[in-house]
Order: C-alpha cells, then structure tokens, then sequence
C-alpha cells in the first residue's frame, strides 16, 4: 500500500511524500477508528494487538515507495556524479607523455635523446644505448682527430725553462720531447711547446692540437693511455695493428727467410750503406734512442735529395710504456744487419746484404 498526498497551485501540482509525523497522525486516527465499539478488556487488548501489527504493515507499506524512491534519487545522483574515469585516464596519460623525463645519458647524446624525447613512448622508455652508439662513435673519432680551427685549446704564458726541466716533464706526463727544425714548426698531437719566439720569447703553450708550436724550439708529444697492459714486451713486438696504422714490429724486423715460419727470435737493424753498425756494437744505441725512433719513426732526406722514410711513427697506437716494454724485448734479440738499398748496384758489383 503506497500513501501520498498532493498539493495543488496554480502554477503546478507535485506529489509530496508523508513525513514521519504525518504518517503518525494517520495512524493514530485509523486506530481510534478501529476501537470504537470495544468495551471489555479483552476486546481492548484485541485491539491494541490489531494497533500494533496495522502499525507494521502501515509502515511498511507506505515506506516502501519512499524506499524504491530514494534509492532512485540517489542512484541518478551518483549516476550524474560519477567521474569518467577513461577521459581523465587518458588526460593523465598524455600529460605524462608530454611531459615524460629525459633518459639519464651522457652530454654526448643530447640531440639524439631530444628527438627520442619528442617522440616519447607511453610505456618504454626510449633505447638511448642504441640511439647515442653513433653519436658516441663521432665523438670519439673527432676527439682523437687533429683538432682544427675553433676546436683547439691552446694557453700561454712567458716562463723561462730549462731543456732538462721540461723533458722531465714531459716524461711524466707520459709523453716525448720532439724538437723542431727552424721554420718547420709541426707538432704532432696534444702537449705543450716552447720556444723563443713572441714578445720576450720563451713562450710556454699548452695545446689540445697539431700545429701550435712555433718555428724554433721543442714540443711535448704526448702519447695515448696504456691499453695493453696484460701484454709482455714479445707480444706487443708482434702484435697486429688497424689497416690504417702501422704493421707489427716483426713484419719488417723478424728474420722471413722462411716466409711460412718467421723467426722472431732474430732483430732485422736496417742501416745505410756505408753505416758502421754491426751486429756487435749495435746497441751502442741506448734503449732512449730507439724508444724514439720507435715513437717518431726514421726519417731522412738522402744527398741527392730523395726522401728516407724507413720506419713508421708509433707514437699513436702505443703508449709510452708499451714502446718501453718492446725496445726492452728487442734489445734482447739476435740482432740481423740489412742494408738499404738506395740506388742501383754497378754492374758486377757484389750484393751488401
């Protein structure tokens, strides 16, 4: 049983639900009506028995509109209510994009993991070991490159220095003193120079380039890190190198008279005709000298103004210490006299080998 009671106005007309003291009243008078006529006291107790269970299913009958009513009421509310949450899932979703935190990498990277950036994705996060390998590759290539133009590093100061001053420290920085022809002023990596050239002379220059020095004086060329360390003096003598640097030692110093079966226990020393090395006195040549003949190479120029070039500069695959180990290992070989030959033999003329 549903109760209800309706107010009219000239403007509209609405149903109102019954309040609690309404439905009070109501009930009340429904109860008086039922007990008239009852004199005795069980007809009374009759009654009041009837009072309680119509109060019961009174209650419940004209609640359960009110029930079904508010439950509607504030389903729609809660329906109206309700966040979309896919729409702010997505908002969320593009805003952490947008924003989504550079990848921690080295400077180097920079403009490949800005494009990285730019098209980030919503999970992964971008491979910037694969994105910065070339990057990197360049970097190292132009770091070991002559420097040029606006890349070099150079400061100076006028300092007076002694020449045993500066090749101890030259020695400590890993390096070899190189010292210039006038006029031929071409050092050739990074280091420091000196010279007497410049307002007051004896200027010192550090330098990150090829070239900085002056026309007269002396350059520290310093060499690369060590970076065979596990190796022993015998195999860095043979020790291959890239197809643009220098061969191994034993290509040109290893007896091949048995081309399939070198015989590296054999030092090859190359001498000019008429030279008086022999295999008896040729480590007159302390181990300095040959450490840089080994780092610079041999270079000469003969009296009819033919260019000698018969060694190779090491000085940019080996280090200091590694050129130190390999002259210590070869000055302990059996030493082989070749002669260069630098012009055609007369006729008849026998054969200086």
């Amino acid at each position: 049983m549903a109760a209800s009671f309706e107010a009219t106005s000239s403007k509209s007309s609405q149903t109102i639900a019954p309040s609690p003291r309404m439905l009070q009243a109501a009930l009340s008078g429904l109860m008086a009506a039922g007990a008239i006529g009852c004199t005795d006291s069980d007809d009374s107790q009759k009654a009041e028995s009837a009072k309680a269970e119509l109060s019961d299913e009174q209650l419940k009958a004209m609640c359960a509109d009110m029930v079904a009513d508010a439950k509607k009421t504030a389903t729609g509310k809660a329906e109206e209510s309700k966040p979309d949450l896919d729409a702010q899932c997505a908002d969320r979703v593009k805003e952490a994009k947008s924003s989504c935190e550079a990848p921690d990498t080295d400077k180097l990277c920079k403009d490949a993991v800005a494009e990285a950036k730019s098209s980030c994705p919503a999970v992964e996060k971008p491979d910037t070991a694969k994105l910065c390998a070339d990057p990197i590759k360049e970097a190292v290539a132009a770091a070991t490159a002559p420097k040029a133009g606006e890349d070099k590093v150079i400061t100076a100061e006028q300092k007076e220095f002694t020449f045993a001053e500066l090749t101890k420290t030259c020695d400590g920085r890993g390096g070899y003193v190189e010292v210039h022809a006038a006029c031929g002023g071409t050092n050739t990596c990074q280091g420091f120079s000196y010279g007497d050239w410049g307002p007051g002379a004896a200027m010192l220059t550090e330098h990150s380039c090829t070239g900085a020095n002056g026309c007269a004086g002396l350059s520290c060329v310093v060499l690369p890190e060590e970076k065979n360390k596990d190796k022993t003096g015998a195999e860095l003598y043979d020790m291959k190198f890239g197809d643009a640097e220098p061969s191994s030692c034993t290509n040109c110093h290893a007896d091949h008279t048995d081309h399939d079966n070198p015989n590296l226990k054999t030092f090859k020393v190359y001498v000019l005709e008429g030279s008086t090395r022999t295999d008896k006195n040729w480590l007159d040549r302390t181990a300095a000298e040959q450490e840089r003949v080994v780092a610079f190479g041999a270079h000469s120029v003969l009296t009819d103004g033919t260019a000698l070039t018969n060694m190779a500069a090491y000085k940019r695959v080996l280090s200091r210490k590694e050129i130190e180990k390999v002259v210590a290992h070869l000055r302990t070989l059996t030493p082989m006299i070749e002669v260069i030959k630098t012009k055609d033999k007369a006729p008849g003329s026998a054969t200086s080998m």
